[in-house]
């Protein structure tokens, strides 16, 4: 609001502002440090605007240390964010002669802030990524706009893939809106400052094709190796956030005269504002089977019950979900690593890209059987092992029967939220 007013963006800025949430912001819903980044961002995007009017020394000042701050909260997010506020002053600063040779070089170094970061990191971590050919993996790129993993459109009723499909155009609808406010930015309220912040889209977009399509990340499961690359997606999105505010104050502009325009659209907004807010949330039902569960009771209690069966003892593995390997971190901390061939392990299956996970993937997603719990058990060089199977995990009740039939032992705690299979090797 601030920012836009300082733009002369004041008449009827407060209903537009309102309607922010009719795109599904997913990543404010979470209190993870790149979520708190995205939010620091967004108010270093108002700032710019902001100096787009009233710049001097103390704004840009505050602008740097916010800036510092937001690289200490995530890098990843942090750095570009403060390429492109030191980009934004330069820019208020320099002849427009000048900016023909500012945009290639501005986009040349936004390009490839990450990923210098990311290789330079890897030096310090001893290789923990690989480059890869990138023409062999485009599809990588593309598959990022497909539909999440865990949605399945043909397991639901006709009205629940109805508001499916309304998910799926969603996004692209907003982004149609955001490119009108960039359009109206530019054309109508002259707005210089547009370019500047389309140049700066153009380069987060080829810097997440390139981190996407050509660096392998080790460590780090194979669904998780986009995410570096989508999260400059978001930074965009949030870097965008302004122009979208725009085209909707434009709207409410043009139909402040008409009644039965004001009712209609009014209705309209209110239907998708309710439609986009159930998207932002995460859904579980017929057709999304999402399982990015928190840390619950029975987790803990699964940990524990365990835990007392070997007398504190940690000479054996745990296959489990991430959220359950939390609740071993919150019970023992990080105390329980075993020499394997591959270096020290813990002995729960965490992180997600590490070998024993890689042992839960296939009880989870090929079948529950005692081959994989034998094989890790020789990996990690221990006699006993425990697969933990929650009730949100799908297909729920066929991983549970199947774990059954080969295990040692199996138990069912919190009254079916969660089982434990015990076996043993001989």
């Amino acid at each position: 609001y601030f920012a836009l007013i300082k733009n002369n963006f004041k008449k009827k800025i407060f209903p537009a502002l309102l309607l922010v949430s009719l795109i599904p912001l997913n990543f404010f819903i979470f209190t993870t440090p790149n979520n708190l980044a995205l939010l620091m961002s967004l108010v270093i995007t108002s700032w710019i605007w902001y100096e787009n009017q009233h710049d001097n020394l103390h704004t840009n000042i505050f602008g740097i240390l916010i800036n510092i701050l937001n690289i200490a909260i995530h890098p990843i997010i942090g750095l570009p964010m403060f390429v492109i506020y030191l980009s934004s002053i330069v820019h208020k600063k320099i002849d427009n002669h000048l900016k023909k040779i500012f945009y290639p070089i501005y986009i040349f170094v936004l390009t490839f802030t990450v990923p210098i970061a990311l290789y330079l990191n890897s030096i310090l971590n001893k290789g923990s990524l690989v480059l890869q050919n990138t023409f062999l993996n485009l599809q990588n790129f593309f598959s990022i706009f497909a539909r999440p993993h865990y949605i399945f459109i043909e397991r639901g009723p006709k009205l629940l893939k109805l508001l499916y499909y309304y998910r799926d155009i969603l996004k692209p609808l907003m982004i149609i809106i955001i490119i009108l406010g960039v359009f109206l930015a530019i054309k109508k309220y002259k707005k210089n400052i547009s370019y500047f912040f389309l140049s700066t889209f153009s380069a987060l977009l080829i810097s997440s094709f390139l981190i996407i399509t050509s660096i392998q990340f080790k460590d780090v499961i194979s669904y998780d190796q986009k995410l570096y690359g989508t999260r400059l997606l978001d930074l965009s999105l949030i870097l965008f956030l302004p122009f979208f505010i725009i085209a909707l104050r434009e709207i409410f502009l043009k139909i402040k005269q008409q009644k039965i325009w004001q009712i209609i659209i009014s209705i309209l907004l209110a239907i998708m504002l309710l439609l986009s807010w159930f998207f932002t949330y995460p859904t579980r039902d017929n057709i999304s089977l999402y399982t990015g569960q928190n840390l619950r009771k029975a987790d803990l209690l699964a940990v524990k019950f365990i835990t007392d069966r070997n007398n504190n003892q940690k000479d054996y593995i745990v296959l489990t979900n991430q959220a359950v390997a939390t609740a071993a971190l919150e019970e023992f901390g990080f105390g329980g690593y075993l020499n394997t061939k591959e270096g020290l392990q813990y002995f729960y299956s965490i992180p997600t890209g590490g070998p024993l996970y890689q042992y839960f993937r296939q009880m989870a997603y090929i079948k529950a059987e005692r081959k994989p719990m034998e094989e890790a058990m020789r990996f990690a060089g221990v006699k006993k092992a425990y697969f933990i199977h929650t009730d949100y995990w799908s297909p729920a009740a066929q991983i549970r029967d199947d774990a059954k039939i080969d295990a040692d032992n199996w138990w069912e705690l919190d009254g079916g939220k969660i089982w434990v299979y015990e076996y043993i090797l001989k």
